[in-house]
């Protein structure tokens, strides 16, 4: 599905990894307080998926897609799902029920799977790129909207907001081995409020390696919101747009989700001030388009120009 996540058969992936993420992982596996998990078996929450959308252009082919997807189900835009705890392993993580009222799932999580999904969505443009050139692009996959984050239950401890910190650091993103490709503004921020724990970034700019014909301009932003007491997941929002050439492939994609539990009111972005006043999401859609079909346009016709030469 689309790399949000990552999936488990992508680990390539692990190379990007910075040494920071790797030792910060081996530090929380090493502690010796065992974990402690605030949820408990039969725990329930409900989520509303108020926006959920994914669009995707690579080279000629152009495909959207609307709703959630979660290993094998899906949830329509506008509707609920139910999520419930199963059982919890201090080593293996909290094993849940999704339900969305019609079929349900189960799957797992646990702190290190989610330190390692998490440092790769910050840099998703770049990481999405790599995907769909190198794994192709499929078409049914799409439509049925961008994957929903299984980032419901986290192991609070102070390792883990230390490391959310430190993703909001200069040095920890010039440590990453291919941060030399980026020219980025980034502004992101780790805090508490009241009960609620607060991880907002928004990165904006472009990556470039003309040796392997790469150029990107994207804006990215995510914010995510836990209960710093329990660790259930309050809500999130991405909103993403990537427009280039990425190894010679012309490459378009927006995403736009906001997921949250269903009593609770999803406060905007932090820094993400939104292309301009009045700027909607489908707006931005037709844009995206015109613009990467203008570049495919204008791009056949030099070819044409220099064949005739």
């Amino acid at each position: 599905m689309i790399a949000l996540k990552i999936p488990k058969t992508f680990l390539i992936v692990a190379l990007f990894l910075s040494a920071s993420v790797l030792l910060t992982i081996n530090r929380m596996n090493n502690n010796s307080v065992s974990s402690e998990w605030k949820v408990s078996p039969s725990d329930d929450v409900s989520y509303v998926i108020d926006e959920s959308t994914w669009v995707v252009s690579l080279d000629e082919v152009e495909v959207s897609g609307t709703g959630g997807y979660f290993e094998g189900i899906s949830v329509n835009k506008g509707t609920t799902f139910d999520v419930e705890v199963l059982s919890i392993d201090e080593e293996f993580g909290v094993t849940f029920r999704v339900d969305n009222s019609t079929d349900t799932t189960t799957s797992t999580i646990n702190n290190d799977e989610f330190l390692f999904e998490f440092t790769n969505l910050i840099y998703y443009p770049y990481h999405e790129c790599e995907r769909l050139t190198h794994f192709d692009l499929d078409l049914d996959q799409v439509v049925f909207g961008p994957e929903i984050l299984d980032w419901f239950f986290l192991d609070v401890n102070n390792d883990l907001w230390a490391f959310l910190t430190e993703l909001t650091t200069d040095a920890y993103h010039e440590a990453l081995p291919f941060y030399d490709q980026f020219n980025v503004l980034i502004q992101s921020a780790f805090e508490f409020q009241e009960n609620l724990a607060f991880f907002d970034l928004y990165m904006t700019g472009d990556f470039e390696n003309e040796t392997a014909g790469t150029k990107v301009d994207f804006d990215h932003a995510i914010k995510f919101i836990w209960d710093n007491t329990t660790g259930i997941l309050q809500g999130y929002r991405i909103s993403t747009e990537i427009l280039g050439t990425y190894e010679n492939h012309q490459v378009a994609i927006a995403v736009e989700v906001e997921i949250r539990e269903s009593s609770y009111t999803l406060p905007d972005f932090k820094f993400y001030p939104g292309l301009f006043p009045g700027f909607n999401y489908m707006t931005a859609i037709t844009v995206l388009t015109v613009i990467f079909l203008g570049q495919l346009f204008f791009k056949k016709m030099k070819q044409k120009k220099r064949a005739r030469n």
